[in-house]
């Protein structure tokens, strides 16, 4: 679960500009990938998370069972991407 975060915000927050991950799945594919609360989405399939691209309007566009690379910054810890695969609605 993600909570899209504008600039002006993410930048109050010293923060990347994205989606603000606020809960993860236990076993879900954010957790199997790495993904942890507090950390930044900043892209999903090439495209800037934005208040124009939120989080949730970016996610729900991926078909069931496709593969998706999403773009994560860690604040501290730099930047990573990983690939994981979208459940059954």
């Amino acid at each position: 679960l993600a909570l899209t975060i504008d600039s002006g915000t993410a930048a109050l927050l010293g923060l990347a500009p994205g989606g603000l991950v606020i809960g993860i799945v236990p076993g879900g594919p954010a957790a199997f990938a790495g993904i942890e609360v507090g950390q930044v989405i900043t892209s999903v399939a090439g495209t800037a998370i934005d208040a124009a691209h939120p989080f949730d309007t970016e996610i729900r566009q991926v078909a069931p069972g496709s593969p998706i690379s999403i773009g994560i910054n860690r604040g501290g810890g730099g930047t990573f991407s990983a690939t994981l695969t979208i459940p059954a609605r």
